[in-house]
């Protein structure tokens, strides 16, 4: 039997006695193939990338450190210094003067909030249940006691169950003055940092707004094993 089209036979069957076509020929195993269309060098360009465009000293501590396990270096070509995200979502007004407290170096001594978003909480009241999540994890997991907070005094930071909290669990309070959103500086630091992060990751990948919170779940993910100036060989995730 032939199975012709425009005049070419496209295949033939034999027919049994049973009135059964079965195809001529035979099943030609697949090969599994892979074609590779593009490749990029693991450079420090492309970790300045990966890593939420963090600045190339501490890219090169995590390498010579070897700070994040599995993180490979193919090349030491250094990057361009002139990253165009970075310029365009970094630009920063002048420094503020520092805090003339003292800096805290046991766990959970004393905790910097502020609110920043959009965030996942729907409302900012919300950032109550967050705190009471986020102390059991911390408290539980370090071994350790949160000792004070210190807030902007915002509305969200002056409600009833608040101070009921923070009075029972024995967390002494503090509150940024008036206009002076420096004395709050390492929240105010770190909102930044995630803000500029985030904006420049999503402009060079050219997504929309819409992707803020996947942005920012990717950031604090890697934020969290990056170098940071208050430890040494390590990074926040190994706490």
């Amino acid at each position: 039997m032939l199975f012709r089209r425009y005049n070419k036979t496209l295949f033939t069957a034999t027919v049994n006695a049973r009135f059964t076509g079965i195809l001529d020929g035979a099943v030609v195993p697949m090969t599994q193939y892979a074609n590779l269309a593009h490749t990029v060098p693991l450079d420090y360009a492309l970790w300045h990338r990966r890593f939420g465009h963090l600045n190339l000293q501490d890219i090169k501590s995590i390498f010579k450190q070897q700070l994040v396990l599995g993180a490979k270096l193919n090349s030491d070509t250094l990057p361009d210094p002139i990253c165009e995200p970075c310029l365009v979502d970094k630009q920063t007004r002048a420094n503020v003067p520092k805090s003339v407290n003292s800096r805290h170096s046991g766990l959970l001594e004393l905790i910097h909030s502020d609110l920043y978003g959009p965030l996942p909480v729907q409302t900012r009241t919300d950032a109550f249940a967050a705190f009471k999540v986020f102390k059991a994890l911390a408290e539980n997991q370090l071994n350790a006691r949160i000792k004070a907070l210190h807030d902007d005094k915002g509305g969200e930071y002056m409600s009833k169950e608040w101070e009921e909290l923070c009075t029972t669990s024995g967390i002494k309070r503090m509150h940024t003055l008036r206009a002076e959103p420096h004395q709050n500086g390492v929240a105010e630091r770190a909102n930044r940092t995630i803000k500029e992060a985030i904006t420049t990751m999503l402009n060079e990948a050219g997504l929309p707004p819409s992707f803020w919170w996947d942005a920012v779940s990717t950031f604090t993910h890697i934020h969290n094993r990056s170098p940071i100036s208050t430890l040494q060989n390590s990074t926040p995730y190994e706490l």
